[in-house]
């Protein structure tokens, strides 16, 4: 869920907009309820009085006291004002249960299992096979079929050449090839 973090100046303002008698019980509640001051860190000085403690807020909760400026007319809790130097924070809330995450891994133990299994197996040999695909009946009547038709065209082809070898012949024994030149 998506959270703001404010700088402790703005937190400041809403923990004095929370004393104040004309704000709504409801915007003081939802204030107290949801402002959350970030404990000091590392990072920080080593003084907490010099110390600028930021505050985690919904943006809901800006919004909210924002709408109730804008009725007032009083910009320093306008949401612009509010939003000045805050920064956008992912709190994960979502845990997996126990339950996901001892599947998960069991599924996971299974699977490197499998593979180790896999991988230690002895190889199992290969084995001779044809690349030429088995002849099947209607395969064997095609070719047949094919080299019957081969032979009749190369019979004709013949008989033609033939013919023509001899018609030449005739020709040239006839003394033809002297009338053309």
């Amino acid at each position: 869920m998506p959270l703001l973090v404010v700088p402790g100046a703005t937190a400041a303002r809403l923990e004095r907009l929370c004393a104040r008698e004309d704000v709504p019980d409801s915007v003081r509640q939802a204030v107290q309820a949801q402002l959350m001051r970030i404990p000091l860190s590392g990072g920080m000085p080593a003084d907490p009085a010099l110390a600028a403690v930021d505050a985690r807020v919904p943006h809901t909760l800006l919004v909210q006291v924002a709408q109730w400026a804008y009725v007032r007319d009083e910009p320093v809790y306008m949401l612009a004002s509010l939003l000045q130097g805050a920064r956008v924070v992912y709190v994960d809330i979502l845990t997996q249960p126990k339950e996901l995450d001892e599947s998960l891994e069991a599924i996971r133990r299974a699977q490197e299992e499998s593979e180790y299994e896999r991988m230690t197996a002895p190889c199992v040999p290969p084995r001779a096979t044809t690349l030429r695909p088995a002849r099947t009946e209607a395969a064997r009547e095609e070719h047949a079929a094919w080299r019957e038709a081969r032979s009749q065209i190369g019979a004709m082809i013949n008989v033609v050449l033939s013919m023509g070898a001899v018609a030449t012949a005739v020709w040239w024994g006839a003394h033809g090839h002297n009338t053309l030149w």
